[in-house]
């Protein structure tokens, strides 16, 4: 038996396609839901947690199981698969996972932001200038029988939650549905990240944007620290509308973004050739919904609008397939070759996404890199955009 008690809520800043079954009961626990203060949008929310029994990697790096319903990976050669020695963590309902952490106890990694403050049960304060800031207020609210929750995001307070456990490798699926509307300056992420100046960081973050226009999907990832490896995409649908898959796929090899299960990106280890990626810091997993107007729109043109809050963005079906580290065990076996060597097929999905639906590259931003690209871009298909790795 494994323990996946194991989300929390954390601090946060002002912040895939199935149907649930239509009920609108709660857990009983959304009345108790409430964070603290804390940075780079990262605060959060609390439910009774439940143990499962562990079970073994998803066979196969596109299959996705399904929060609700026990869909357990096929034994192979008649033996059950024995990861006990990995940690392995396997959970079907969001509400498994989370838990609150007292205001005072917030996380408090890198990257602070003056915008998040929120209050536990205890009333303790929300901003300053808050018209009640000692006043509880929900702001993940459990819904679903523990397999759904929202976010929401006032002028006051962003929300998020994060991870009690530490992860070195695996994968981790959410289904979400973004802020309507007017959403220029919210910031929704879902990502992965270590703590401290050396922080290594794996980010899915979506910018919101005007009524009309669309969402961008950025990612990025921090290694020993370093960033400065943005993608970023609009996406082939209307991300409002319904709940779509959202997908972190991480080994010693490789990284893999996949929306919907497509793959969009690919983020290779070349620590062969002296580029840092992240294989020795054990992550969090987060989703928050924060206030990043002083950037995320039009490079910050664009503020938020706070007569359109609250802003809710809504989440379900988390399922955790990953490692945690301990003294007897580092992982490195845990998920090994899952996604290595994509197919014919995924190859030329991969490409057509980014030809298609690509709007920055890092490798091809010559105004940023003046004086010369990052190492890691430099036999880069400039044309297509993708390093050649990703066509093995």
């Amino acid at each position: 038996m494994v323990d996946v008690r194991e989300m929390e809520a954390v601090k946060a800043t002002g912040t895939g396609g199935y149907t649930l079954d239509g009920k609108q009961a709660t857990d009983g626990l959304s009345n108790d839901v409430s964070f603290g203060t804390s940075v780079k949008g990262k605060q959060v929310a609390n439910v009774e947690p439940r143990t499962t029994e562990a079970s073994g990697p998803l066979e196969g790096w596109l299959r996705i199981t399904r929060g609700g319903n026990e869909q357990r990976p096929r034994e192979t050669g008649g033996k059950k698969a024995n990861y006990k020695r990995c940690g392995a963590v396997y959970n079907r309902e969001l509400a498994e996972a989370f838990e609150r952490i007292p205001y005072d106890q917030g996380w408090d990694g890198h990257g602070g932001n003056p915008n998040m403050y929120s209050f536990d049960k205890r009333g303790a304060p929300r901003r300053p200038d808050s018209p009640h800031p000692g006043a509880k207020r929900v702001m993940a609210i459990i819904q679903n029988g523990g397999n759904s929750m929202t976010l929401e995001m006032d002028k006051y307070s962003g929300s998020g939650i994060g991870s009690k456990n530490d992860y070195l490798f695996g994968r981790f699926d959410m289904q979400i549905k973004l802020v309507p509307g007017n959403s220029a300056g919210t910031v929704t992420a879902y990502y992965l990240s270590s703590q401290g100046p050396h922080h290594d960081e794996i980010d899915i973050e979506f910018l919101g944007n005007l009524s009309g226009d669309p969402y961008i999907l950025s990612t990025n990832l921090y290694a020993h620290g370093n960033g400065g490896h943005e993608m970023q995409y609009y996406l082939w649908f209307d991300p409002t509308q319904d709940f779509h898959t959202y997908s972190i796929d991480w080994n010693p090899q490789r990284i893999i973004i996949l929306v919907d299960n497509i793959p969009i990106r690919v983020m290779h280890n070349k620590q062969n050739i002296g580029v840092a990626f992240p294989t020795r810091q054990p992550m969090k997993l987060y989703t928050t919904l924060w206030n990043g107007d002083s950037w995320a729109t039009r490079w910050g043109q664009v503020k938020i609008d706070w007569s359109k809050a609250p802003f809710v963005a809504s989440f379900r079906n988390y399922n955790a397939n990953a490692c945690i580290p301990s003294s007897s065990n580092n992982c490195y076996g845990f998920n090994s070759g899952k996604n290595k060597g994509l197919n014919g097929e995924i190859k030329i999905k991969l490409k057509e996404i980014h030809a298609k639906w690509n709007v920055y590259d890092y490798c091809r931003d010559f105004r940023r890199y003046a004086h010369g690209l990052p190492y890691e871009c430099r036999k880069t298909n400039i044309r297509k955009g993708l390093q050649d790795e990703d066509f093995e």
